[in-house]
């Protein structure tokens, strides 16, 4: 069962990800979005693939962000939609 982490905001997830290390080696991991889940009242899920860059544990992580921003930013990326067919992020300011 992937771990769920509730972060303030999209930006906050974003840097998590670049923060986590191996659980296995504590080698640096490279994380990829694998798409996100709507709760309702403006929380959504996010699901993230974390694997080590070294010896190649993978592990996945749900990030919980009920954030005005996040929920806005989410619909502007489409909702459910799978990564490659959403709007970059960084191109929505």
């Amino acid at each position: 069962m992937p771990r769920r982490i509730d972060v303030p905001n999209v930006a906050a997830e974003y840097d998590y990800t670049q923060s986590l290390v191996c659980q296995k080696c504590g080698s640096a991991t490279s994380a990829t979005r694998r798409g996100s889940t709507p709760l309702g009242g403006g929380r959504m899920i996010d699901h993230w693939e974390i694997r080590c860059t070294s010896c190649g544990e993978a592990d996945q992580v749900e990030f919980s962000t009920s954030s005005p921003i996040g929920a806005a930013l989410m619909s502007e990326l489409g909702g459910e939609a799978q990564p490659q067919q959403r709007k970059p992020w960084w191109k929505l300011w």
